[in-house]
């Protein structure tokens, strides 16, 4: 195996670390199934992404919420939020952490300190990136752009890169749509719509969340009687 190779496979596992981490920190916060926002922590983190995708509509962009990707056999990823913006597909992930936040690009943790708690978080960067990994692999020809969105949390120490609120987004998306998708992004929006539209979204965030509760990975849907639309 020659080098390029090596660090290829690294990279793709310090992704998948950060998304497992990632995963395992959203239980937490949404221990029911898919659509079922019992649990206050949990009904926080959808009521974040609704924020996030109601701003986007009044701007008029086309957005599509927890897209289910097949990333390699039996196993899946989740996309938060997926945006049409401009020229490119916009992979959003969306935090609705409270308090200070703190963190650098490449960290594979973050802290998020409310008063004199703190809890480590895996990077939602990395995280956000091992599922736009995914995005390119299924549409190899589109322009696929990443984002990740806070709607509360403060960073005393300033924002990573890439890392933005929804006053943030909305410059971003200012800045953006002055450009137009291609016909290969175009064509790929609609395979994404379509896969969402297909999807069992609760069943296959049922085995989602059990896998990872179970330590088999946090893509993993575990039941090969399980199809993944893609």
């Amino acid at each position: 195996m020659n080098t390029e190779n090596v660090l290829g496979f690294l990279t793709i596992g310090a992704l998948a670390y950060a998304a497992i981490d990632g995963v395992r920190s959203a239980i937490k916060k949404r221990p029911t199934v898919f659509g079922a926002a019992t649990d206050p922590l949990q009904k926080h983190g959808n009521d974040g992404e609704e924020k996030v995708d109601a701003a986007l509509r009044e701007q008029g962009i086309p957005t599509l919420r927890n897209v289910f990707l097949q990333s390699w056999k039996e196993h899946v990823t989740e996309l938060d939020l997926v945006a049409l913006i401009g020229t490119s597909i916009t992979v959003i992930e969306v935090k609705a952490w409270t308090g200070d936040v703190r963190g650098r690009t490449d960290d594979a943790e973050w802290s998020q300190v409310k008063g004199h708690q703190v809890k480590m978080m895996g990077n939602p960067l990395l995280q956000n990136r091992y599922h736009a990994l995914h995005a390119r692999r299924h549409l190899p020809r589109a322009h696929i752009a990443e984002l990740v969105v806070f709607t509360e949390g403060m960073f005393p120490e300033g924002q990573p890169e890439g890392v933005v609120d929804i006053p943030g987004l909305l410059e971003y998306v200012g800045h953006q749509r002055t450009g137009e998708p291609d016909s290969p992004t175009m064509l790929a929006w609609g395979k994404l719509a379509s896969i969402s539209g297909r999807q069992d979204k609760q069943l296959l965030r049922e085995k989602l969340l059990s896998q990872v509760r179970l330590g088999m990975g946090a893509e993993n849907n575990g039941d090969d009687n399980i199809t993944v639309v893609v």
